[in-house]
Parts: structure tokens; C-alpha cells; sequence
């Protein structure tokens, strides 16, 4: 994006060390609402931009679901069933 290298953009943010900036990039977890922030600012882009990846990830999850409900009510004649709740999503393929 920009070239800075990992200790630059720690600095940028106020971070101690480039360790949550690797993080961060490895998926291993998510920055701060506020460091997301920070993070458009510094590499001069829109906030949804820096997760492109993630929003596929999570669009592709949502559609998944949107089936898996659209099928449960073809089964079901159009009729939610009693015993059908939001845990049902968590074991799905």
C-alpha cells in the first residue's frame, strides 16, 4: 500500500511494538474499532477496504445461512419450526 514496514505503522498508531501489527496481518486477531480507524488513515483508504478478504469470508457465511433457513422453512411448509434456533447455524457445514 503504502511500503512502511511493520515498526513504522506501530509507531504511526501508538503501539509499543510491530508484534500486534503482525498479528493483526496474520489473522491471528482484529485490531481495535479504534485502531481500524487509524489504520485507513495511515495506508489512505476506506475502512472496508482493508478487510476485503474478511467481508468474502463473512458474505459467504451469511449466504450459507440465508440457505440453510430458506431450506429448513421448505421443509417445514413455510412453517418455522419450534425447536429451530439461532444454535442450528453454529453446526453448519
Amino acid at each position: 500500500m503504502r511500503g512502511l514496514k511493520q515498526k513504522e505503522v506501530a509507531r504511526l498508531l501508538g503501539l509499543k511494538s510491530a508484534s500486534m501489527i503482525s498479528r493483526w496481518e496474520a489473522g491471528l486477531c482484529l485490531p481495535s474499532s479504534l485502531n481500524v480507524f487509524r489504520l485507513a488513515v495511515v495506508y489512505r483508504t476506506m475502512v472496508d477496504a482493508l478487510f476485503l478478504n474478511f467481508l468474502k469470508v463473512l458474505k459467504n457465511e451469511i449466504t450459507r445461512r440465508e440457505e440453510l433457513i430458506t431450506t429448513n422453512k421448505l421443509k417445514l411448509h413455510g412453517k418455522p419450526h419450534k425447536k429451530y434456533t439461532e444454535r442450528s447455524f453454529s453446526k453448519a457445514p
